[in-house]
C-alpha cells in the first residue's frame, strides 16, 4: 500500500510539475506564509460527465462503455490495480481538510477509498451490475505510452483517516451503480 512514507518517483510530467508545485506551496508554509495541505487523490468518479476532459473519468467512460456494448480494450494483461474513490467523498474529505487546516498544515495526505481492483474486476463487476455482456480484446501498450499507466496503485488513507476521522462512505458496487443510473438518464434524454 502507498502511503505517505513512500519516497516520490513521478513517472510524468504531469506527476513532476505537481511535485513542483506541492513543493513551492509547502515551503511557504513552513515560512509561515501560507498553511497548506496537500491531498494526493486516487482515481475520481462520480457525477462529472464533462467532455472537455477527454483522458479523465476512467470509471465513469467504462462504466459508459459497457452500457453502450462497445468493445472494451485492455492494455497487457488487465491486472494493474487501481483505488477509485467516488467524488461525494472526496468532496467530503476536501470539506474536512479546510476545516482542520491548522492541525493539517504542512503535509501531504493519500485521499483513497484503500481498496484496490484490478481493470478484469472492474469490467466483469460492472457487466454484472448492469446486466450487460461485454467484450474484452486485451492489446500490447504502445511504445509511446508513459510508465504510469503500466504501474498499479494501492493507496492508503488511513494517515488522514487518524487526523480527521474522515473515512470513505461510497463502495465501489453503490458508486457504479450511482454513476450508472446518471448515465441512463443522460442517454434517454
Amino acid at each position: 500500500m502507498v502511503n505517505e512514507t513512500f519516497k516520490d518517483r513521478p513517472l510524468s510530467n504531469y506527476d513532476r510539475s505537481k511535485k513542483i508545485f506541492e513543493d513551492i506551496f509547502l515551503k511557504y508554509e513552513k515560512q509561515n506564509k501560507i498553511k497548506f495541505v496537500s491531498l494526493r487523490l486516487s482515481n475520481i468518479y462520480g457525477a462529472n460527465f464533462s467532455s472537455e476532459q477527454v483522458n479523465r473519468g476512467f470509471l465513469n467512460k467504462l462504466i459508459l462503455n459497457i452500457y453502450e456494448k462497445k468493445n472494451i480494450f485492455i492494455f497487457g494483461t488487465g491486472n494493474n490495480l487501481r483505488s477509485y474513490l467516488y467524488i461525494d467523498d472526496l468532496i467530503e474529505a476536501m470539506t474536512i481538510a479546510s476545516r482542520k487546516i491548522n492541525k493539517l498544515t504542512g503535509k501531504i495526505y493519500i485521499i483513497s477509498s484503500n481498496k484496490s481492483y484490478s481493470f478484469l474486476y472492474l469490467i466483469r463487476r460492472i457487466s454484472k451490475l448492469i446486466n450487460q455482456d461485454v467484450k474484452i480484446k486485451k492489446i500490447i501498450y504502445p511504445k509511446h505510452v508513459n510508465d504510469i499507466e503500466k504501474r498499479s496503485f494501492r493507496g492508503s488513507s488511513k494517515l488522514f483517516q487518524n487526523k480527521t476521522g474522515w473515512k470513505p462512505k461510497t463502495q465501489l458496487k453503490s458508486g457504479i451503480m450511482k454513476v450508472f443510473s446518471i448515465i441512463k438518464k443522460k442517454i434517454s434524454i
